[in-house]
């Protein structure tokens, strides 16, 4: 037999909870300031100088503390640099060592980026934080005026710098950064 009772019906209601995450805000000085510090160690870097459509200088080298070795080459010259402390060291092609004994030593490169004019954030995506700081041009070889680099740092590390120079023809600056490996050594040529 059937059981034909009728039945009341009942609806559930079941509470929603949204939940909002929040994003804490990147601060984009605290990214830079992190970004150039995490290469103190040392890194090795890759520079490319454009003007117009024409690549007119590379430059690749190595830089630990205040020792740095560097290789430019511009046409179809490739002049190789050894900077320490104490000495300053250039060879052109597969020529001798010659000691620069008048010229100032240089800055640590990247010192020269420490202290903006200003700093704004341009993307944050994961592990990738984007800022454009801006210096005074004269601190590149430049005149009046200021020059915006835009800057990418990946994984708290400064992983690439840029910025271009309006004219005619425009000119571009690109370096590539990565922290250099522990085993990395620069050699004084007197050995």
């Amino acid at each position: 037999m059937v059981d034909t009772t009728p039945r009341s019906s009942t609806t559930a209601t079941v509470p929603t909870t949204t939940t909002t995450a929040t994003v804490p805000a990147v601060d984009a000085a605290m990214a830079l300031t992190t970004g150039l510090a995490a290469l103190d160690d040392g890194y090795r870097f890759e520079t490319t100088v454009t003007v117009g459509d024409s690549t007119i200088a590379q430059v690749a080298g190595l830089v630990l503390g205040d020792n740095a070795q560097l290789e430019i080459t511009s046409g179809d010259a490739t002049l190789t640099y050894v900077v320490t402390p104490s000495e300053r060291w250039v060879r052109v092609e597969n020529g001798e060592w010659e000691l620069l004994t008048d010229e100032d030593p240089p800055a640590r490169p990247l010192d020269e980026l420490r202290d903006p004019t200003s700093v704004e954030l341009v993307e944050a995506s994961g592990a990738t934080v984007v800022v454009d700081a801006r210096y005074p041009a004269s601190r590149f070889g430049g005149g009046d005026g200021e020059v915006t680099m835009r800057m990418t740092i990946t994984d708290g590390s400064l992983a690439q710098a840029g910025y271009q120079l309006d004219g005619e023809p425009p000119a571009a600056v690109l370096t590539t950064f990565q922290p250099a490996s522990p085993d990395a050594v620069i050699e004084s040529p007197t050995g």
